[in-house]
């Protein structure tokens, strides 16, 4: 009876034990999860975000087009202008992404950029841990302070930031393009293919000679020079695993 009586105790013993242990683990996830909920907002958990399809690099097409993009971030308007000129002559109609702050407080600039080319919204937050009511309260800000800077509503969107989270998701719900690029030229000559958005990065006289080079291969390559409004097709087509629209 001793024996029996002994082995009774240390089973119970073993189920209190396994109980404490499931207990901790419990509360322990309880506790990973508040944590998340508080960092991470409850319509989103680390490092998921919703579906969404990649930045659109270029469209699927057959025609012998493509787009030229400008990256505005700390260049000077006397640069801006010789570049200007330069699209002039090339026959490029360009669509230069601004933050908005740049453009407040170069808004007179902005406003006669927008009368030959078009203007659209350039952001660099990280949004990694932002929850989606965040991500689209603040992109709702950034909206307004850039149509107030510009009288534009900024119909296309270039991230360059570190986190998009769930700002592609936020973009494609508010009508707006999510935009990257095929190729980028800032003082070499690049070659772009039919489709493509091509992205000038100013930087000096070095990205004028670079143009000129890489007008001068599209144009042996039979390529013209479109604005991005014709190049892409409606907001909501389909992209492909390598950023293409297709229809």
């Amino acid at each position: 009876m001793r024996r029996h009586g002994l082995l009774g105790y240390r089973a119970s013993r073993i189920v209190q034990n396994a109980g404490k242990r499931i207990t901790g683990l419990l509360l322990a996830m309880l506790l990973v999860a508040a944590v998340c909920y508080m960092l991470f907002g409850k319509d989103s958990s680390v490092g998921v975000f919703a579906e969404h399809s990649p930045a659109i690099r270029g469209v699927d097409t057959e025609e012998d087009v493509y787009s030229v993009t400008v990256l505005l971030d700390g260049v000077s308007e006397s640069d801006l202008r010789l570049l200007l000129e330069a699209f002039a002559g090339y026959g490029i109609k360009a669509t230069f992404f601004v933050d908005a702050a740049w453009a407040s407080t170069h808004n007179e600039f902005c406003v006669s950029l927008a009368a030959d080319h078009a203007l659209a919204l350039l952001v660099n937050t990280d949004f990694s841990r932002f929850s989606r009511a965040e991500v689209m309260n603040y992109v709702a800000v950034l909206n307004d302070k850039f149509m107030t800077a510009t009288g534009v509503y900024p119909k296309y969107v270039r991230y360059v930031g570190n986190g998009e989270g769930y700002l592609p998701a936020v973009l494609s719900s508010y009508g707006q393009y999510y935009i990257s690029a095929e190729a980028t030229m800032t003082n070499t000559a690049v070659q772009v293919r039919a489709g493509a958005i091509l992205e000038v990065v100013p930087c000096g006289d070095d990205t004028l000679f670079a143009l000129a080079g890489t007008a001068a291969t599209a144009v042996a390559n039979s390529l013209s020079p479109v604005p991005l409004s014709e190049l892409l097709y409606p907001a909501g087509s389909e992209v492909n695993a390598n950023g293409y629209q297709y229809k």
